[in-house]
């Protein structure tokens, strides 16, 4: 008799509809479109440039949001010793990426999306002096200029909100130093939407992200510093906690993505009449087999 009772039940979940879809963000992707890492050392100038993007596999769902975050981090560094090459001296690489998701709606509730960004770094600038005394010594460090877009389904729309404004950081002979810390809040209400989307959330540069130059005959350092270390030897101001003392966790450029649902975006799940009508045939059933159990067991003893 319990056997039988157990494959009705199973047969009855089989048979029960499933649960819909969750509400939820996925397919998050980041895409590094900047300038390819790069190292250059001699003995008079050291060229590095690197970054580091990082997103999460999946996005925290609850039962009326899903939202993730994202980090890219960078820096550029640029050192020039005494004898170096008597002309203005450059090294400009670009910061630009995408970052790409879905908001899953399968019973078009709708939703409602946020995204809110950290830009915080250091530019740093050191002009230790010049090769020719006609020329002054000029250092100088320019990095944070960068525009943002979104694009939800019908081409990408500048987001002002999320754009950064420029810094610059010079040094010369009346200000050899100089450290210029380079933060911005932004956020951007993308607005309501219902149904399944694929989102593009991209930045990028109008001009050379990543900037640091030496003026003509000048030697020493300019650095842009958004969150990583150089790996060349040989720099003197491009390093954590560096003069600003802040550890290069707290840099880069931030970004948070919160999709809020409707309330019955995510239903908890109710028995529809198929399984209510399915579940009293089994109880009917696992009823009969005990009274025909009972009916037997009273023949076995007469």
């Amino acid at each position: 008799m319990n056997y039988k009772a157990c494959s009705l039940l199973f047969c009855l979940a089989a048979l029960a509809p499933e649960g819909a879809s969750a509400a939820m963000i996925t397919l998050i992707q980041l895409t590094n479109n900047g300038s390819p890492d790069a190292a250059l050392a001699t003995d008079t100038r050291i060229r590095e440039f690197r970054t580091q993007s990082t997103a999460p596999s999946s996005a925290t769902t609850t039962a009326t949001t899903s939202s993730f975050s994202t980090r890219m981090a960078w820096m550029s560094g640029h050192r020039v010793s005494p004898g170096n090459p008597f002309q203005v001296l450059s090294f400009s690489n670009t910061v630009a990426y995408d970052v790409a998701f879905r908001v899953e709606d399968p019973l078009n509730a709708g939703y409602n999306l946020n995204i809110d960004s950290i830009f915080r770094g250091y530019l740093t600038a050191q002009a230790d002096g010049t090769d020719n005394s006609s020329f002054s010594p000029l250092a100088f460090a320019a990095g944070t200029l960068m525009t943002a877009s979104l694009d939800s389904g019908g081409g990408f729309l500048i987001v002002p909100s999320l754009a950064t404004d420029i810094e610059v950081a010079v040094s010369n002979s009346a200000t050899p130093f100089e450290n210029v810390l380079a933060s911005r809040l932004g956020s951007y209400n993308a607005g309501s939407f219902t149904g399944t989307r694929d989102f593009i959330l991209r930045f990028s540069s109008s001009v050379a992200n990543a900037n640091a130059s030496l003026g003509n005959f000048s030697f020493g350092e300019s650095n842009v510093r958004f969150g990583l270390d150089p790996l060349t030897v040989g720099f003197l101001n491009a390093t954590y906690p560096g003069v600003d003392l802040e550890s290069p966790d707290s840099h880069g450029h931030f970004l948070n993505i919160t999709a809020t649902f409707d309330a019955a975006a995510n239903p908890v799940p109710e028995a529809d009449s198929l399984t209510l009508a399915l579940t009293g045939v089994v109880l009917i059933m696992i009823r009969t087999l005990l009274s025909r159990c009972k009916r037997s067991d009273s023949s076995t003893r007469l």
